[in-house]
């Protein structure tokens, strides 16, 4: 009785803000109040006329109830204005019960706002007051409203409007203007036993008018399967994955129009639909019915995985989405190769000739591969000494088949170490020629003068260092013999321009010698000479002096070894400028000791300047 009483009240007082300018309804003063602006009119009540979010603490609009002028007088707020809060981005409004009149767009385009909570004595919504309310997908209209004007016009996510009056109120109907626009449509529950309502489904704006408690019939559709790999083809493959065909089901209670997307030639991956359709564009379906496409991926695609969701829709705003993924990638070759190197070890002059050794390729693969080689073993430093069994090195290999080479040293060969490489490629016949993968297999043979055969432990790693590239000439003979200060330079040069792919143009010169690979090192400051502007080289490598070497020579290609004290029986012994090299050499497991001591001050061999450059060459490639 109270509520009705103070609804007529404000009632009277709205009725009295609309008389003609010569009634008392004439505008008083202007009150701020945050971000609110009040018009105080001379009937003793308020209109918010303007909303500054500029102002504004929150995004929620909470609206006070009444404003205070500068004379301590209070006035109710009863109407809520004109654009009031047009185009603002609130998220959310609190009308007060004391307003009972929201007016002409007073909310709209507030693309935010979602939650609404409007006066119980509101009486009057007006023309588009909630337009174009994007985000409000419910509201509740009071009991107390009586005339509704259109208000929720192009509000496009609103579904459902909870109507609290027993009796409906006035609607005023524009045949051109009180649609709904957008996709779906509106559902308005209304109390149970409420009247007036029985022609509101008849207009086009209002979806269906339920009572409280019953379900909302709806639109909705489901897809089976909603997820299509297509798989995994190669790169140029003529195959082509078979069609797959998708159920459409119409899950809803109402009959809809079924729209695919439209096929279009140019479509192409990534922004837009990869796939084509095969079946008809759009078609009715009733509750329970269903409908089948077909989805294909387009022929030709580079290789990467392609994937996208499309969208099945409706007419009615129900839809659907569709994952679909094709993978197309460059073929994986599979070739097992038989070795990775062939060493045929260390022989004297006059040897018997070696038996062949064979190198195998087998095509793992499920497609043909094509295997091209050198014609010939490319002959490092000059010296030819290999014979093949085949003229060169061309076969296509079909799936799972091997292909075999045989390698043989030639007899009567002069002293070195021969290293040749078997190089080559293979390449997919299937995809024509545009990947390949190569292969590259080092052959050693190493022939010594008579009684100067490398140590046994020492001669794989001799072929290994020259397989690498990181032995000179000059070292090819007289393996256990003690190397000179200068022979050791040449070997650290090699090693240094192998390393860092740049050639030493730094120089320091001795009065004793002008070999340019000491001068070399002497440049990068990794040797120093003996006094008296001399370097002795011809002198002795000794033990200590090789592994400060090899320390320093370490630091100038930018690779340092670590910091470590040497910790062998004979430390002691150690020169105190060699100490920090060796324990570098010796923690980094460059140089090692015979048994436990280091034996600092004896020589060291040409076999055991390669081995140790070896280690060194092979700590820098990780």
């Amino acid at each position: 009785m109270k509520k009705r009483a103070l609804s007529l009240l404000l009632a009277l007082c709205l009725c009295l803000s609309l008389m003609p300018a010569a009634s008392a309804s004439v505008v008083e003063s202007t009150v701020q109040v945050g971000p609110y602006t009040f018009e105080i009119w001379f009937d003793g009540t308020a209109t918010l006329t303007r909303y500054d979010e500029s102002l504004a603490g929150s995004t929620y609009a909470d609206i006070p109830a009444s404003v205070t002028d500068e004379n301590g007088q209070e006035y109710p707020v009863t109407v809520i204005g004109e654009k009031a809060f047009e185009e603002t981005n609130i998220t959310g409004v609190t009308v007060p019960d004391s307003v009972i009149s929201i007016g002409r767009l007073a909310f709209a385009y507030c693309n935010s706002l979602s939650d609404v909570k409007l006066s119980e004595n509101l009486i009057y919504i007006n023309e588009l007051a909630f337009a174009s309310c994007d985000a409000l997908k419910e509201i509740t209209i009071p009991a107390s409203v009586e005339k509704m004007d259109n208000p929720f016009r192009w509000s496009n996510a609103l579904d459902t409007v909870y109507m609290e009056g027993m009796v409906a109120p006035e609607y005023y109907f524009n045949p051109y203007a009180a649609y709904r626009e957008g996709n779906g449509e509106v559902v308005f529950v209304i109390p149970k036993g409420a009247t007036g309502y029985e022609d509101w489904s008849s207009r086009n704006f209002v979806h269906s008018v339920i009572y409280e408690g019953e379900s909302v019939p709806g639109y909705g559709i489901s897809l089976s399967p909603s997820t299509v790999d297509f798989g995994t083809t190669l790169t140029g493959n003529d195959y082509q994955p078979e069609p797959r065909v998708v159920t459409v089901t119409n899950s809803g209670d109402r009959s809809l129009v079924l729209k695919l997307p439209d096929d279009r030639p140019d479509w192409i991956f990534h922004w837009e639909s990869d796939y084509s359709w095969l079946g008809s564009s759009a078609r009715t379906l009733e509750a329970g019915e269903s409908c089948t496409f077909t989805v294909e991926p387009r022929p030709g695609r580079d290789y990467g995985t392609h994937s996208e969701t499309v969208t099945v829709t409706t007419q009615e705003g129900a839809s659907a989405d569709l994952h679909l993924s094709y993978t197309v990638q460059t073929p994986n070759f599979r070739v097992t190769v038989s070795t990775e190197a062939i060493d045929f070890g260390a022989v004297e002059v006059g040897y018997a000739q070696p038996a062949p050794r064979s190198i195998s390729f087998t095509n793992e693969d499920d497609y043909k591969i094509s295997l091209s080689g050198t014609s010939e073993l490319r002959v490092e430093w000059s010296k030819s000494g290999f014979v093949y069994s085949h003229g060169h090195m061309s076969a296509r290999i079909a799936p799972h088949e091997t292909v075999t080479y045989t390698v043989q040293p030639q007899t009567g060969l002069k002293p070195g170490i021969y290293i040749q490489h078997v190089r080559g490629n293979f390449t997919s016949a299937h995809i024509g020629g545009d990947t390949f993968q190569s292969f590259d297999i080092p052959v050693t043979f190493i022939v010594a003068a008579e009684g100067d055969l490398p140590s046994s432990w020492a001669a794989g790693q001799l072929s290994q260092a020259a397989a690498a590239g990181i032995v000179p000439e000059s070292f090819e003979s007289r393996y256990t013999q003690a190397a000179t200060r200068a022979e050791f330079c040449a070997l650290a040069v090699r090693l240094y321009e192998k390393v860092t792919g740049e050639a030493i143009t730094q120089r320091a010169t001795f009065s004793d010698t002008t070999d340019f690979n000491v001068q070399k090192m002497a440049g990068l400051g990794v040797v120093n000479g003996v006094g008296g502007g001399k370097f002795d080289p011809g002198g002795t490598l000794t033990r200590e002096q090789a592994a400060t070497i090899l320390a320093r020579l370490a630091e100038a290609m930018g690779h340092p070894l670590p910091q470590a004290a040497p910790s062998f029986s004979d430390s002691a012994a150690i020169s105190s400028w060699a100490a920090a090299g060796v324990g570098q050499v010796q923690a980094a497991g460059i140089m090692e000791g015979n048994g436990s001591a280091f034996i600092p001050q004896s020589a060291y061999t040409r076999e055991q300047c390669i081995l140790t450059v070896l280690r060194l060459y092979q700590l820098t490639q990780g």
